[in-house]
């Protein structure tokens, strides 16, 4: 016990503030409050203080396994066969929401005098890790601007999206609103240890690979296959929910720079603006998803959301949304995008990076 003590000593900060700020949100009633409130708490503690709090990488990739066994235990053989029977609708709502935000971004970006560079890869709903890893690798691409545009569109769908989905009764279709952490406090039994245990190793082989969002996907596949050839498995402890939205949002109140906020604050505005546009064009296709699908319009509307899979399928979990099916919506466009997408754009723009202006 000690030696714990003494290894997360370093992160104390870190954790009360965090654990604080959840705890407040959590008396608010506001949606998501163990993942907003540290990330919202750490942002103004950072800012109003100038101080560096620490945080290990770990902390976040736990909080993805813990995630990834959530969606994993909603997959079975009938929701696989769903997501099949919809892959045309996928593909479609993937094309649609990466074309729309490129074409919003080029109408405003581009009147502040943006290069189109910058413009393309601060607008493409990616993840944030891999899009700011390969603008890197383009030298027309300011890297620093992209990270900043990226972290604004996601934190104002981490916010937003939960806040419609939760509280508007159209959105939910009538879903259940409350808490989804009940009982708090359930023992797993060996076997379901074992599985979570299997889904650690998983996600950090897979991680060695390069595939994007190793430590969601692997827990992911691999809770999904247990399901379907061994029977159901059980679901985790609203704890460990709980942890893994403490874990995230940890993860991105440090990720966010307050003074790059101060440094850039109209393409910060303007990148807010645009996001709520996205948001709402979202809305849109999620209304003639559920016109065309069994789905009904919450989960419609966590699949179509330019969010994250963690932060959507976390959202999904607490109004009784399909999680299976947010996943294969979300999970299509990341890889669409990382592996299609972003390359395609990147290969672009180094073979006219001799073009003066982009």
């Amino acid at each position: 016990m000690r030696e714990i003590v003494r290894r997360l000593m370093p992160y104390g900060e870190t954790i009360v503030v965090a654990v604080v700020a959840g705890l407040i949100f959590n008396v608010l009633k506001i949606p998501l409050p163990w993942m907003l409130g540290p990330m919202t708490g750490l942002i103004l503690w950072r800012g109003g203080t100038g101080r560096s709090p620490r945080w290990p990488v770990q902390g976040k990739n736990l909080g993805l396994v813990f995630i990834g066994y959530m969606i994993g235990v909603s997959v079975t053989t009938s929701t696989l066969i769903q997501i099949g029977q919809q892959l045309h609708f996928i593909a479609l709502a993937t094309i649609l929401t990466i074309s729309v935000s490129i074409l919003i971004g080029s109408l405003v970006f581009k009147k502040m005098g943006m290069k189109w560079a910058d413009v393309v890869f601060g607008s493409i709903p990616g993840g944030l890790s891999q899009v700011a890893a390969l603008s890197e690798e383009v030298n027309q691409v300011d890297a620093t601007k992209v990270l900043f545009m990226q972290m604004i569109r996601i934190i104002t769908v981490i916010f937003v999206v939960p806040f419609l989905v939760v509280h508007q009764v159209a959105l939910t279709n009538g879903a259940s609103a409350s808490s989804a952490y009940n009982p708090f406090f359930s023992w797993l039994s060996f076997s379901h240890l074992a599985v979570l245990l299997l889904c650690g190793i998983v996600a950090f082989f897979i991680n060695k690979t390069g595939f994007p969002v190793a430590f969601l996907t692997g827990p992911l596949l691999t809770v999904a296959a247990v399901n379907i050839l061994f029977g159901t498995t059980a679901e985790l402890p609203s704890l460990l929910t709980v942890a893994a939205q403490v874990l995230l949002g940890t993860h991105f109140g440090l990720q966010m720079d307050p003074g790059l906020i101060k440094r850039s604050k109209w393409i910060g505005v303007c990148t807010f603006m645009c996001s709520l546009v996205l948001i709402v064009a979202s809305l849109g296709l999620s209304y003639f998803l559920t016109s065309v699908t069994t789905m009904n319009l919450a989960t419609a509307f966590l699949s179509t959301a330019p969010g994250g899979l963690a932060e959507m399928t976390v959202t999904g979990s607490g109004v009784g949304a399909d999680l299976a099916m947010i996943s294969g919506y979300q999970l299509f466009r990341i890889l669409f995008i990382l592996f299609l997408a972003l390359p395609f754009i990147k290969w672009w723009f180094v073979k006219h990076e001799q073009i003066e202006g982009y």
